[in-house]
């Protein structure tokens, strides 16, 4: 392989890495808020769960998806067939029921602008590795250690320590 080849690999690498420290922090800023506002919404649908940072991005909490008679054909929009009806209507009466603090304004706007920056995130994570998949996807040594350890893994692997078959102890 060209040594730009490499290059590109190790610039996406890092590129990915840190979006996804990006994202770690936007979803531990989330977590806080929905402590306060939305406690039960994260045990339903984990919190870097696309269909929940949907949920926060547009609403910005509970009581505006509950009081919205288009929420369940909005879930259904962001979770596709994936999301169970189940999930939808636990999702639904937590809104409806939650314990939580009953958020302002401000804290709306909050919780709309963090969820916004962890999606923004999260596709620049996801975009990472469908351009790693196509940069590696003829290297057979990254293919092969990708079944072990995954794709982004085997890539970094391969980017920061160099091709195991070029090892002086391979085997």
């Amino acid at each position: 392989w060209p040594w730009e080849h490499a290059s590109e690999i190790r610039h996406e690498i890092e590129w990915m890495d840190g979006h996804q420290q990006i994202l770690t922090r936007w979803l531990g800023r989330i977590e806080g808020l929905l402590g306060q506002f939305w406690p039960e919404a994260s045990s339903i649908l984990g919190i870097s769960s696309a269909t929940l940072l949907n949920v926060l991005a547009y609403y910005g909490g509970p009581n505006h998806m509950a009081a919205d008679p288009e929420a369940t054909k909005q879930l259904k929009k962001w979770g596709g067939s994936k999301l169970k009806q189940k999930t939808i209507q636990d999702l639904l009466d937590s809104a409806a029921k939650t314990v939580g603090v009953r958020p302002k304004a401000a804290d709306i706007h909050q919780v709309q602008r963090c969820a916004e920056e962890a999606l923004r995130a999260r596709r620049e994570v996801n975009q990472s590795k469908k351009r790693l998949k196509d940069l590696t996807k003829n290297n057979g040594t990254i293919q092969r250690m990708a079944e072990v350890v995954g794709l982004a893994t085997a890539a970094v692997l391969w980017a920061h320590l160099g091709d195991p078959k070029k090892y002086h102890c391979a085997n």
